[in-house]
């Protein structure tokens, strides 16, 4: 049976995690907002290159802003690929949004697509390749080599399961995915590709459903 919840709470090396339905994770006991591959000016890329997309790049930033307002987070972590190709003039949308947030941390932990934007971050924004907290180790990319007694945490996948029904009906979910050592957060941003994961024996999935956890294990 399916188990809903608005979110749910899920330990981790006996850290508490709670899995929001906007894609994302609150750390309570360290006060922490953890999002990965927003892809922040997808849409304004695009349609530079004349692809006519509606312009609706401040949905991602509307979310985070929610959630900030109902977690009240000490720091934000992006687990990488928060840009998604080099910023323009839209970068003052971005600006005029973080002076809201000065009393908040913002980290950035460097993705793939980050780079193109090594030199028009927005100051508020501090980097590193990964993240350490106790046994949990965040990165962008999935580590190749997990240090023995270690959990690494990642995004870059972008992951959906997908649920198979009757008469070859089929739905794909944005899902979180908890292996034996490494757990994958679903992609935060709205208009980002996806990939299909088939979960490891064992592996714990949570799936989001209108706007709901839900427990697909």
């Amino acid at each position: 049976m399916l188990k809903k919840e608005k979110f749910f709470p899920f330990s981790v090396e006996e850290a508490v995690l709670w899995l929001l339905p906007e894609k994302a994770i609150f750390f309570p006991e360290e006060s922490m907002l953890i999002v990965a591959d927003v892809h922040w000016g997808k849409i304004y890329h695009l349609r530079r290159n004349g692809i006519p997309f509606p312009l609706r790049e401040q949905e991602d930033l509307q979310k985070l802003a929610f959630l900030i307002a109902q977690y009240k987070p000490q720091k934000v972590i992006f687990l990488g690929d928060f840009f998604h190709h080099k910023v323009q003039a839209e970068i003052k949308v971005l600006l005029d949004w973080l002076r809201e947030y000065e009393h908040i941390e913002f980290l950035l932990i460097e993705g793939n697509h980050d780079r193109h934007v090594k030199n028009s971050r927005p100051s508020q924004f501090k980097s590193a390749m990964s993240f350490l907290y106790k046994n949990l180790i965040f990165t962008h990319e999935p580590l190749q080599e997990i240090p023995k007694g270690m959990y690494n945490i990642h995004g870059h996948i972008h992951p959906v399961v997908l649920l198979k029904g009757r008469a070859k009906q089929f739905i794909k979910l944005p899902a979180f995915i908890f292996q034996e050592n490494r757990g994958i957060l679903p992609a935060f941003g709205k208009f980002t590709g996806s990939t299909i994961i088939t979960p490891k024996p064992l592996a714990k999935v949570f799936g989001i459903v209108e706007n709901v956890v839900v427990d697909l294990t």
